[in-house]
């Protein structure tokens, strides 16, 4: 049995109070402490029956001896460390995070598990290299005793290149959750649509709006939950309901459309979202959401507004554009507004094209190709990272049987 750490009295070490994690307008992004829930970054949100299972966690009060309540704990306790957004907010004058290592670093029947399902937009801020601060905090700890699971395929990658002896994967909980509430992904539906684009958006943000304005409302599905535009009428939904508006999806909208036109969450519409390097536009966010997925899962094209690269992070991930039909040429644009302004010219091109013309490349063998490999890639990225601990520490754990991947 794998025992995940949480700490009655984080807020009064080091530390200050404890703040969210995820950002919120009334409080900035801060350090959090918490339990392991894989596939949604709140377990709470989980219809009856569904909650992820397969751990269970202990409450460790810092100010206490360490070495006597580790000895009440059954299993193998892992540390888990959620990050925050911006991890330069724990690089704090108390050095927290160095010192919550050094507190474990004498026990070694404690592991540390870095994951967070909103971890690192970026790993470079203002000259703040977040991979080697956090490299340098476990530096001392044997490579067997830490594990990443980070949804930054980009800081993955730098922890595999700066410390290739540990356990770093890249993980994203929407590839599994989607999946867990659609068992499988749908046939090929080789029927004529009636729309070339579907655009669904939920919170509003200013690059969707731009979006959203824009799409031709002839050829188009569009969805605007918090500007009271819903597809499905007769139906209220609202960021509460989880397993509606993100995971249990109107199948016929897909189905009647071939274009998937996303609005990721992160754009930085007033801010730059790269950094300069060498004379090339790097783009530091590897973070991908449930949003850039569900085309994939769901047999559809797709064009991704999100940050500069989105849609090249796609191709990082082992997964094919459809770039012989769709010109991504807007993805490589550093400036956040030109960049709207190029997909919108995009956008205008594939509406002017007839929709037979896009239904008989949707049918062809080259579309369907790439469709049928985005999809055999979609399932070598969902995996149990509760059973990988499991398996790597030699424990033992049967999944009840409404848990199952």
């Amino acid at each position: 049995m794998i025992v995940f750490l949480n700490f009655d009295n984080i807020g009064e070490y080091e530390m200050g109070s404890p703040v969210t994690n995820v950002w919120d307008d009334s409080q900035p992004p801060g350090p959090k402490f918490a339990s392991a829930a894989w596939l949604t970054h709140d377990a709470n949100q989980w219809p009856q029956g569904y909650k992820p299972v397969g751990h269970r966690t202990e409450t460790i009060d810092l100010n206490l001896p360490i070495k006597k309540q580790l000895r009440r704990i059954n299993g193998t306790p892992v540390v888990l460390i959620l990050l925050p957004i911006y991890i330069h907010d724990i690089n704090d004058g108390s050095d927290t995070l160095h010192k919550l290592i050094k507190v474990f670093e004498p026990f070694p029947q404690v592991n540390f598990m870095f994951s967070n399902t909103w971890d690192l937009g970026h790993y470079e801020h203002s000259g703040f290299n977040a991979v080697d601060y956090i490299l340098d905090s476990v530096k001392d700890i044997d490579s067997e005793r830490l594990n990443f699971s980070l949804c930054n395929k980009y800081i993955i990658d730098a922890v595999k290149s700066k410390r290739p002896d540990v356990y770093a994967k890249f993980m994203s909980v929407y590839f599994n959750r989607i999946k867990h509430f659609n068992k499988q992904p749908p046939e090929h539906n080789a029927d004529k649509r009636s729309k070339h684009f579907l655009c669904l958006n939920n919170l509003e943000k200013k690059h969707r709006t731009f979006i959203v304005d824009r799409m031709p409302p002839e050829s188009s599905y569009v969805s605007y939950l918090e500007k009271g535009i819903a597809l499905q009428q007769g139906v209220t939904l609202s960021q509460n309901d989880l397993s509606q508006w993100q995971d249990s999806l109107p199948l016929n909208y897909y189905n009647d459309s071939y274009i998937n036109v996303v609005n990721e969450t992160m754009h930085e519409y007033d801010v730059r979202s790269v950094i300069e390097r060498d004379g090339e536009h790097l783009s530091m966010q590897g973070h991908v959401t449930e949003k850039s997925l569900k085309p994939i899962y769901f047999r559809q094209m797709f064009l991704i507004s999100g940050i500069a690269g989105a849609n090249n992070l796609m191709r990082d991930l082992g997964f094919k554009l459809f770039d012989n039909f769709i010109d991504y040429s807007f993805d490589n644009e550093p400036d956040p507004l030109l960049r709207l302004k190029k997909l919108y010219v995009e956008i205008k091109r594939l509406t002017d094209i007839n929709i037979s013309n896009i239904h008989d490349y949707y049918n062809s063998e080259e579309c369907q190709s790439i469709i049928e490999h985005n999809l055999a890639v979609y399932d070598t990225h969902c995996f149990n990272p509760t059973q990988d601990l499991l398996t790597k520490y030699n424990a033992e754990y049967i999944a009840p049987p409404e848990f199952k991947l």
